[in-house]
Formats: C-alpha cells, structure tokens, sequence
C-alpha cells in the first residue's frame, strides 16, 4: 500500500469517526462563514450583490453592462463557498483527530 491511499483511507476513516462532531464542526464553520462573509464581501451590501449577481441570468447583467462585476461578484462568492465548505471539512478533521489523539471519549464518557 502506498503512502498517499495509506493517508486518504486514514482521512476517510476520520471522516466517519464521531459523526455528531459534524454538528460542532457544522455550528463552528456557520459561526466562520458569517464572520468571513462580512469581511470577504466588505458587509452584507457586498454579501448580497453577489447573491444578485449568482441568481441573475448572465445575458441581462450583460445587457445592463455589469458582466464583468457579475463574473467578479460570482468568482468571489464561489471562492468564499469553497472556504466555507474547506473549513468545515478541517474543523471536523481536526476535532476528530484531538478526540482520537487524546482519548476524550473514554476519558470523559463523551456521548460522540
């Protein structure tokens, strides 16, 4: 077995180790996305532009003469998506792995 199938197996089997660490991991990564959102987007005036921009046809925002603020709106909207979506997947990766590491479930009587 290689070293890289030998680690994603590892990463899977992490995944689906304590599934109810996906609700702390959901709260914490809702809790960063809001955050981010603010920041990423300049406020919620950005935030919503973006969200305009994504359920906007592409030929009206052309025809308006905001293609490239559309493209640019929903580039950023996407990358901010993607954050989100990868620090879940980190948060739940590395709760999983200090429960693990340190024996939390037995030590404390977790209901995880």
């Amino acid at each position: 077995m290689t070293t890289g199938s030998h680690n994603s197996s590892e990463i899977a089997e992490l995944f689906l180790q304590h599934p109810r660490l996906w609700i702390v991991a959901g709260i914490l990564g809702l809790w960063f996305a809001i955050s981010s959102a603010k920041r990423f987007f300049d406020g919620w005036g950005g935030f919503t532009e973006a969200l305009r921009y994504k359920f906007q046809p592409g030929w009206l925002s052309a025809a308006r003469g905001e293609f490239w603020e559309d493209t640019k709106a929903e580039f950023k909207l996407g990358l901010w998506f993607l954050g989100c979506i990868v620090a879940v997947l980190g948060l739940k990766l590395g709760l999983t792995k200090l429960v693990v590491m340190f024996s939390l479930v037995e030590r404390f009587n977790l209901p995880i």
